[in-house]
């Protein structure tokens, strides 16, 4: 996919979101980010029924499909929310790499600990 093919998709996206009224869009987030939990849960009972973490197991196509498509949905949604809120790119890395950052730190010690 080309950069142009990108932004024309991203710029789709917003005009949905500048279309529907913010209250009624809501409630498809948070539908959708509820679909994607569903399909983490039934990846994490794959886990379960193993009783292992085995990180490297194959998922069976259609939850891998699944979830691909609502990681997507989800995405969408995020695309919609971050232009409603203003939420731009630069502030949104910033606080991710803080995030990150703080998480790494966690491993450190989790490490140090053991």
């Amino acid at each position: 996919m080309t950069k142009e093919e990108y932004f024309k998709i991203l710029e789709n996206n917003l005009k949905i979101a500048a279309h529907y009224p913010t209250k009624d869009q809501i409630i498809i987030w948070i539908e959708e980010m509820s679909e994607l939990t569903k399909e983490l849960c039934k990846w994490y009972r794959i886990y379960d029924e193993l009783e292992t973490n085995e990180l490297d197991r194959e998922l069976p196509v259609d939850l891998l499909n699944n979830i691909k498509g609502e990681v997507t949905d989800v995405t969408v949604c995020l695309d919609q929310i971050k232009f409603i809120i203003h939420f731009l790119e630069d502030e949104l890395m910033k606080i991710y790499k803080e995030k990150t950052d703080r998480q790494l730190g966690r491993i450190e010690k989790e490490r140090g600990n053991l």
